[in-house]
C-alpha cells in the first residue's frame, strides 16, 4: 500500500479508543461474541502497524492494551480459555512496556504493573482460564499475585479510586478473586460437579450465587474443607491464605443471604 493512502498509527489508535466504550458496553450486556469479533477487527487494524510504530505512539500503546484486556475477558466468558490466556499474557506484556516508557526501573516494573485495577482483573480472568485448562499451578500463582498469602491483603490505591472508595464494592472485587482461588483447589480435587466445573469458575467473575453456594457447601463439609486446606499447603500456601479465602467466601455468602438467597 502506498504510504500516502495509509493512516498514521496515532490516528487509527484514536479512532479505536473512541470506539472502545461502545464495545465495552456490549461486553457489560453479555454480548460477548459481538464484542469479541468487533474488538478483534479493530485490534487487527492496530497491529497492522509494526511493533516499533506502535510502541513509539502513546495512543497506540493505550489502544492495544485496552483491546487486549477486552479480548481476553470476552474470550474467557465465551469458554475460549486458550485465547483468554494468549490475549491476557499479551496484555501484561503491554503493561510492562508502559512502565518502561515511564522510565520505571526494571526491578520495580512488576510491582508497578500490579498496582492497577485492570491487572488484578486480568489475573482473575487468567486464573479462571488456567484452571479450566488444568494448569493449576499457573492458576494459583496468578491469583496469588493479587490477594497474597496472608489475612492482611494489600489493595492498590488504584482499586480504591476505581470503586470510589466504596468499601462494599472493594470487598466484593477482592473476595471474588479469593473465591476463584478457593474453587481452583476444589476444581483440582474433583469437588466441583464435573459437568459444571468450568462454568462455576466463570461464575466467580461477577460473582454468581451458584459459585458462592458451591464454595460455601464445601467449607461446611469438614472432610472436603480439610482436603482443600491440604491442597493449599501442598502448593506452599500457608493456612492463613486458606483462612483468608474462607472469610471471603463467607462474606459473599452473607451478601447473598441478605439478598434472600438460600444457603
Amino acid at each position: 500500500m502506498s504510504p500516502f493512502g495509509r493512516k498514521k498509527v496515532s490516528k487509527v489508535a484514536k479512532e479505536a479508543l473512541k470506539e472502545f466504550p461502545k464495545l465495552y458496553g456490549l461486553y457489560e450486556r453479555g454480548e460477548f461474541a459481538k464484542a469479541y469479533n468487533k474488538a478483534l477487527e479493530i485490534y487487527n487494524k492496530l497491529t497492522s502497524f509494526s511493533e516499533e510504530e506502535i510502541k513509539k505512539s502513546k495512543e497506540a500503546v493505550n489502544a492495544v492494551t485496552y483491546y487486549l484486556f477486552l479480548l481476553s475477558m470476552t474470550a474467557c466468558h465465551m469458554g475460549n480459555f486458550g485465547e483468554c490466556v494468549e490475549w491476557g499474557n499479551k496484555f501484561f506484556d503491554m503493561m510492562r512496556h508502559v512502565q518502561v516508557m515511564k522510565g520505571v526501573s526494571e526491578d520495580k516494573i512488576e510491582k508497578m504493573v500490579m498496582a492497577y485495577t485492570e491487572s488484578w482483573t486480568m489475573c482473575h480472568y487468567l486464573g479462571v482460564a488456567y484452571c479450566a485448562l488444568g494448569e493449576y499451578e499457573k492458576a494459583v500463582n496468578t491469583l496469588t499475585k493479587t490477594v497474597g498469602t496472608s489475612l492482611r491483603i494489600t489493595i492498590p490505591e488504584d482499586v480504591f479510586k476505581a470503586f470510589r472508595g466504596i468499601t462494599r464494592n472493594i470487598f466484593i472485587f477482592v473476595s471474588k478473586i479469593q473465591l476463584a482461588r478457593f474453587l481452583t483447589f476444589s476444581h483440582m480435587l474433583g469437588l466441583l460437579p464435573e459437568e459444571k466445573k468450568n462454568s462455576l469458575m466463570q461464575a466467580t467473575l461477577p460473582p454468581e450465587y451458584e459459585a458462592v453456594k458451591v464454595a460455601y457447601d464445601i467449607l461446611k463439609d469438614k472432610e472436603a474443607s480439610s482436603k482443600v486446606l491440604s491442597k493449599y499447603e501442598e502448593f506452599g500456601l500457608p493456612k492463613e491464605a486458606f483462612d483468608s479465602d474462607k472469610s471471603a467466601v463467607e462474606y459473599l455468602a452473607k451478601l447473598f443471604k441478605e439478598a434472600g438467597y438460600n444457603f
